[in-house]
This record gives C-alpha cells, sequence and structure tokens, in this order.
C-alpha cells in the first residue's frame, strides 16, 4: 500500500520564511414475517474473512482478518430499517518487489452503514434497499524497515477514508422447519475517499542529505465502486436464530489526485517537497460470519 511517489522534487530555502507554489457481511434485509406494528431485531457475532489489496505491477497486502459483527434492524410491514457495523483486524504481509516485504503488518477496519429497504411479499420476499455507508481502514508500517540491495526503505502508517451509496436488493425464501435463505447482492456508489499517509517524522535521503517530513501526504479520491454479495442460512429457534453467511466483497478505486508533503534537513534550512498520488488499486474480501439474531 506504498504511495508511488512522483519524481518532481524541489529544494527549497526555509530561512525564517517558505516559499510556496502560486481507505450480516453487512446486514442486509432478511426474511421476517409482516407486521403492522413495528418489529425490531439485534445480530451480533463473529467474521473472519481472507483480505488481499492489490496495486497492479507494484505492491500486495494480504491474510486473514478477524472481526466481530453487529447489525439492529426495525421493520414494520414494507419498511425495513437497519444499522449495522463490522470491525476488526488482523497481521497481514506486505510485499513489493521495488520496496521489498514486510511480515506482521497490523491492518485494522471498521465500517458502520445505515440503510433502508421496502419489502415486498411475505414468506418469499423481495426488497430492494439503499442507505449510507463509511468504510475506513488503517494499514501500521511505522517502525518497519526494509533494506533492497544498499537501500534502505522506511515503512509509514496509512488511513483510508470511503464514503460510499450503498444500492442493493435481498432476497427471503422460506425453506421450511425453520430455516431460510436470504442472498443478497449489492453494488456500492463510490461517492469520494481520501487517503492519507503519515509523512510527519518520514526520513528521506536527497542529494546526501536527511530530510524529516513535517507534513503528511493527504490525496483525494474520486472514482471507483465496490460489489458485494452474501448468502444467510439462517435456523430459528425458540429464543432467536442463528445465521451462518458467507460473503464477498470487492472494491476497485481508481489513481487518486497527487498532492505534496514537506520535508526540511536537520538544520531546518532546506526543504524537501515531494508530490505522491494513492495507485489505482483493488480489493477482494472473501469469508463468512457466524451471528445470533434475538
Amino acid at each position: 500500500m506504498k504511495k508511488l511517489t512522483l519524481s518532481f522534487l524541489c529544494l527549497v530555502l526555509i530561512a525564517g520564511f517558505c516559499l510556496s507554489s502560486a481507505r450480516a457481511q453487512d446486514a442486509a434485509p432478511t426474511y421476517v414475517p409482516a407486521k403492522s406494528s413495528w418489529h425490531y431485531t439485534w445480530d451480533i457475532g463473529p467474521e473472519v474473512f481472507y483480505y488481499h489489496y492489490t496495486e497492479p505491477h507494484f505492491a500486495n497486502l494480504y491474510g486473514a482478518m478477524y472481526g466481530i459483527q453487529g447489525d439492529f434492524a426495525a421493520i414494520k410491514k414494507h419498511w425495513y430499517l437497519g444499522l449495522d457495523a463490522h470491525a476488526g483486524g488482523g497481521w497481514l504481509t506486505y510485499s513489493s518487489q521495488p520496496t521489498g516485504r514486510i511480515n506482521n503488518n497490523l491492518n485494522s477496519y471498521i465500517e458502520p452503514r445505515a440503510l433502508v429497504g421496502w419489502i415486498m411479499g411475505n414468506h418469499n420476499t423481495f426488497t430492494p434497499y439503499t442507505g449510507f455507508g463509511f468504510r475506513f481502514l488503517k494499514d501500521e508500517q511505522q517502525g518497519h524497515t526494509k533494506l533492497v540491495g544498499n537501500e534502505l526503505f522506511e515503512g509509514y502508517n496509512r488511513f483510508s477514508h470511503y464514503y460510499y451509496l450503498p444500492l442493493g436488493v435481498a432476497f427471503g425464501f422460506d425453506l421450511g422447519s425453520g430455516f431460510h435463505f436470504a442472498p443478497n447482492f449489492e453494488y456500492d456508489y463510490f461517492i469520494a475517499g481520501e487517503q492519507q499517509t503519515q509523512t510527519t517524522g518520514l526520513v528521506t535521503t536527497y542529494l546526501g542529505q536527511n530530510f524529516t517530513g513535517v507534513t503528511d501526504l493527504h490525496n483525494a479520491q474520486h472514482n471507483g465502486y465496490g460489489l458485494r454479495a452474501s448468502l444467510p442460512v439462517s435456523k430459528q429457534f425458540e429464543y432467536g436464530n442463528l445465521i451462518f453467511t458467507p460473503f464477498v466483497r470487492y472494491w476497485n478505486i481508481r489513481e487518486s489526485d497527487s498532492n505534496t508533503y514537506l520535508a526540511v534537513n536537520a538544520s531546518h534550512t532546506l526543504g524537501l517537497i515531494t508530490t505522491g498520488v494513492e495507485p489505482a488499486n483493488h480489493t477482494i474480501e472473501l469469508g463468512a460470519a457466524l451471528t445470533w439474531q434475538f
């Protein structure tokens, strides 16, 4: 998850002044009997999935992620209102031919969503839905170093922020004997995103001098999309429902806008301006969740 640093470098004098230029499976409607009054459900349980992030021809970040998910739903006749979130983390492997490999790289995530849907049918249902989602990921590479040939690369932390509009459909099928099947398919319209690279404190060597970052790099993202699908199967018991949900989630994000960050030498008399972008990338998450619905 490295930045693709551009070759534009600029030395500036800093002698009392500075010269400036002019990151269920997500809950979706599941089968419930139609009721004239509000009906509420709560779900909670663990999830585990394989995570693979790729910047084509440059870098990969992959491994197992573990977390917990929960959701709250309010249903009345045809209306479905839902709040859900999942959060967790894992120790991943980062690999890049230009900059080397890092094992046991801590990554974490949280993704809350709000949904509204319209339920059609009774025992077998069809529910289109939409809402708003926020996805946050943290990649902690700060403190790691990688020696490639005679060159030492220093790791840094990255923070991903995605804002998106889910557009999905959920089906509900009564299989009898207390079993229900509720497949869900979703397209995620990417509204906006920002990648923050913690370049403050990052040391860069240029023309034989060390420069330390004094600002972070922020890159705005405007184009991309997400896809996801889940296949929940639930069994009704006296005090609730047990739900097993295989799922897949996918993101495809285009290259970001470019931006700059500033680094200074030890005497604070020279500055180094570096321009960078967040490369185009895609992510796949493949796993399952086991939740209990109250």
